[in-house]
């Protein structure tokens, strides 16, 4: 009996020792998972914090660049300013000012040449009608009519041709003269 007792004893010794062991097993298992747990909250943790550190400096650099574009369009702004009210360069000034007399020198030719060229066409009215009191033919300023031309040219070789639809020319033929 004493053998069986032994062994006996030592099954249940044997069953405790396991029983402990899987405690022991279930203990060390919980507190490794619980370990492993906190280990990977501090990491979610330190990136969340590292995330939120980033997100902090991308939002200061975005910041500090949109700064930077409101100074240079502002910058832009006030060159684009300085450029409309700049002052004129003296060679512009110069050269405004040769185009000018230029402008004015061509203006005063025009009004010569217009003078001159009324004085020319009083000049030969004046002439045609003392041709016409001096040799008889009538006025021929205007549209001359060819055929009347060839027919005065039978009449008289001195009389230059009288428009067709003048009456004061007509009238001029019959007498011979206008006085």
């Amino acid at each position: 009996g004493a053998s069986r007792r032994e062994a006996r004893d030592l099954k249940e010794e044997k069953a405790a020792m396991a029983v402990q062991h899987q405690a022991a097993v279930q203990q060390q298992a919980a507190e490794l998972k619980a370990e492993k747990k906190r280990e990977i909250d501090a990491l979610i943790q330190d990136n969340i914090d590292e995330t939120k550190l980033l997100q902090a400096e991308f939002e200061g650099a975005q910041e500090v660049l949109r700064q930077q574009a409101q100074a240079l369009r502002d910058e832009l702004d006030a060159l684009a300013q300085r450029f409309e009210s700049r002052e004129s360069r003296p060679e512009d000034l110069e050269r405004i000012r040769q185009l000018e007399a230029e402008a004015a020198e061509f203006g005063a030719r025009m009004r010569k040449m217009e003078d001159e060229m009324k004085f020319y066409k009083l000049e030969l009215v004046n002439r045609e009608e003392n041709f016409n009191q001096r040799f008889g033919g009538g006025p021929t300023v205007g549209v001359m009519d060819p055929l009347a031309f060839a027919k005065n040219r039978q009449d008289s070789k001195t009389k230059l041709p009288a428009i067709a639809s003048s009456s004061a020319a007509n009238s001029v033929k019959r007498t011979g003269s206008s006085r």
